[in-house]
């Protein structure tokens, strides 16, 4: 009599995990939440020796768009550019803190991500880390084309026994 209420009011199934084997991107999971694919795995960049993922990549169910995919495998061929973009925020972060003042910002941040927002803009994201005895400095840059529209940062203590 009142199934109706029961549907709707009940929570909706879990949506099952999508995965699948990318040739470029490796093993990747679909967030339907976020509408977007994640590396499982890590790239490796002949710029730095640290691993690197993309966290955000575009595409529908049946995996990443072709835009996406070009748009990141560019840029890791190219880490460059992310730097490009990134140097005039590090420098100024690099500024306030006495101990990294006057080094290149390569030598104290190594790219940790990249991620792309959406099909249709050149909306992209870096994530940069830099991690010495006394903190561990993470910084998230949001992009329009190569200007940085948002910069989150986000600063920890190195505890004893830290990796």
């Amino acid at each position: 009599m009142f199934a109706w209420a029961t549907r709707l009011f009940a929570k909706p199934a879990p949506v099952p995990p999508v995965r699948m084997n990318d040739p470029d991107f490796g093993p990747i999971a679909w967030d339907a939440q976020f509408v977007n694919w994640t590396m499982e795995d890590t790239w490796a960049l002949a710029s730095q020796p640290e691993p690197v993922r993309c966290i955000e990549i575009p595409g529908g169910r049946d995996g990443p768009s072709p835009a996406a995919r070009a748009f990141l495998l560019d840029l890791k061929a190219r880490p460059e550019r992310a730097w490009a973009c990134a140097d005039a925020t590090l420098l100024a972060v690099m500024a306030e803190r006495p101990r990294l003042r006057g080094q290149s910002p390569r030598d104290v941040f190594h790219i940790e991500f990249l991620g792309m927002d959406g099909e249709a803009g050149p909306e992209w994201a870096v994530g940069l880390e830099a991690r010495d005895a006394d903190e561990w400095l993470e910084i998230h840059l949001d992009l329009v084309g190569d200007a940085v529209v948002r910069k989150t940062m986000h600063v920890d203590p190195v505890e004893p026994g830290d990796a």
